[in-house]
């Protein structure tokens, strides 16, 4: 689902989100832990919310005020490798990929694919997603 967000115009150049497509970070958080069982899931505090909303802050007495409304689409990129196994994936949400995201897999030629996000609903993702824009390592 779109979270609203407010940004100002100097930020307006949503082009950072298209960073992440055009080679953003690949670092993987290690989504093993030290024991026997699959990490739990991390996700940010606003998952469980449908929708976010800022408000614009207020720029004082000088009565010039922009309000600007961005409409970001929550996206899950998925890296699978050459047998369609899911290796690692990361949501620009801080939320483990839900299946009304924007799904896009990554495959092994780095070539990306959108794909349905009901490909992957009944999935169990592990790890961290709290911070947007990190792999987090599915082989757990």
């Amino acid at each position: 689902m779109a979270r609203a967000t407010w940004i100002g115009v100097g930020a307006a150049a949503i082009a950072a989100c298209g960073g992440f497509l055009l080679g953003g970070p690949l670092d993987l958080v290690d989504a093993h832990g030290d024991g026997d069982q699959p990490p739990a899931l991390v996700q940010d505090a606003g998952c469980a919310a449908s929708e976010a909303t800022s408000v614009a802050p207020d720029v004082g007495g000088s009565g010039l005020r922009q309000d600007v409304t961005a409409i970001v689409p929550a996206m899950a990129m998925i890296r699978v490798d050459a047998n369609g196994s899911v290796r690692s994936a990361w949501t620009n949400t801080g939320c483990a990929p839900q299946a009304s995201d924007d799904f896009f897999v990554i495959h092994p030629d780095d070539s990306i694919e959108p794909v349905p996000g009901d490909d992957f609903a009944e999935r169990a993702w592990i790890g961290d997603f709290a911070t947007p824009g990190v792999y987090v390592d599915q082989t757990g």
